[in-house]
């Protein structure tokens, strides 16, 4: 389990896939930026003891509050995890990859579909009534219209065009093979046309939607911000951690927010690097769950 300290994230960049952390200087910064699901938070670096990947042997213990996890050793002292997303009522990431997983199953299954239903067309000797536009059918509707804060699955998803719309254009070889005249020859095209729609395209495309709940699943490394309140420990379990900065409250905008803030959010801002919302965490009312 690799753990480090606050100077060895300062002015940092983050790779979850290789676990590196790259010291671009020594400058101490007072929050430590970090991702929960769709939302950005920061805490004061202050309470800040270290940052560590979430082991996988976390220790189940008898739950004071529905928000833990367990607890964990970190050189030879008790830590107390709680998941962030429970604590702010988000869909723990398991929960999230079955979800998505669900998803690109279906998607999978437009597609074959569509396919048996294009061999069927051949088996029978009738129309293929099913749309032979890429953009049109159940599947391509979805595609057109997906996307996802992961970039890396965004960028995966492109590769899947080219071959569904060469299936689709098999579908229109496959209407005009089963004009030809001469029996023998008509059966050994629409075979031909007929494998390579299941074996070359379709198949690829299946590979692709695979390859994204990869994607997706990778996408989560799980990482541990311990914090300190006099002798007690505690441990944030977030989704990604994406730099140290400083926070800047914003104290004229988001007035409904702040007047109906969640229990264990003290502010709204940005940082100097991040023009998005960041919510400030109150350390204190997290202490408080173990009091």
């Amino acid at each position: 389990m690799n753990t480090y300290t606050l100077y060895d994230i300062n002015m940092y960049s983050y790779s979850c896939m290789k676990g590196i952390l790259i010291m671009i200087n020594e400058e101490v910064l007072p929050h430590v930026i970090f991702r929960v699901a769709n939302n950005l938070y920061a805490i004061d670096s202050n309470v800040t003891v270290t940052l560590t990947e979430l082991p996988n042997d976390i220790t189940p213990i008898q739950k004071k509050q529905a928000c833990e996890l367990g607890i964990m050793k970190l050189r030879n002292e008790i830590v107390s995890i709680i998941s962030m997303r429970n604590l702010f009522g988000c869909k723990s990431s398991n929960e999230e990859y079955e979800d998505f997983k669900g998803m690109i199953d279906n998607r999978k299954d437009d597609h074959i579909r569509w396919v048996n239903e294009l061999k069927n067309s051949v088996n029978e000797n009738r129309k293929f009534t099913l749309t032979t536009d890429p953009h049109q059918c159940t599947f391509g509707k979805w595609y057109d219209n997906f996307s996802t804060d992961i970039q890396s699955i965004n960028f995966h998803m492109k590769k899947i065009d080219s071959p569904h719309t060469l299936l689709h254009e098999i579908a229109i070889e496959v209407e005009k093979g089963k004009k030809e005249q001469n029996e023998e020859a008509r059966k050994k095209h629409l075979e031909e046309l007929l494998e390579k729609a299941e074996k070359q395209y379709m198949s690829k495309v299946l590979e692709l939607l695979d390859d994204t709940k990869n994607i997706f699943k990778d996408h989560y490394h799980d990482m541990v911000i311990v914090i300190m309140n006099k002798n007690k420990l505690i441990g944030l379990a977030v989704d990604e951690i994406l730099t140290v900065d400083y926070f800047i409250e914003n104290k004229t905008s988001e007035t409904n927010f702040m007047i109906n803030r969640p229990k264990y959010i003290s502010a709204i801002g940005s940082t100097k690097r991040i023009d998005d919302h960041v919510f400030l965490i109150d350390e204190k009312q997290l202490f408080e769950l173990y009091k």
